[in-house]
């Protein structure tokens, strides 16, 4: 949360077709979409990914190669068969 406040892209990977369950934790709802789900995951972008899937482990690979090398070291995020 405090990433995406401060300004940096913050990328979340959901299930396909069901989303984050939270989503539907309320009362209070704006929308479709539980108060409590908004407030958590304001500054971030979504999408959803099959990790099964060939296509949808490389986009997973290339969203991570985003990720500037020193940074994931620093974050322990780093891994070779991810970044090199």
């Amino acid at each position: 949360m405090i990433l995406g406040d401060l300004g940096d892209l913050v990328i979340k990977v959901e299930r396909p077709g069901v989303g984050d369950d939270i989503r539907t934790w309320g009362p209070p709802f704006v929308g479709k979409e539980s108060a409590y789900f908004l407030s958590v995951n304001c500054n971030k972008k979504s999408t959803a990914v099959i990790l099964k899937d060939p296509k949808g482990a490389n986009i997973i690979k290339e969203v991570a190669c985003l990720t500037h090398r020193s940074e994931a070291k620093r974050w322990g995020t780093a891994h070779e068969s991810i970044i090199p």
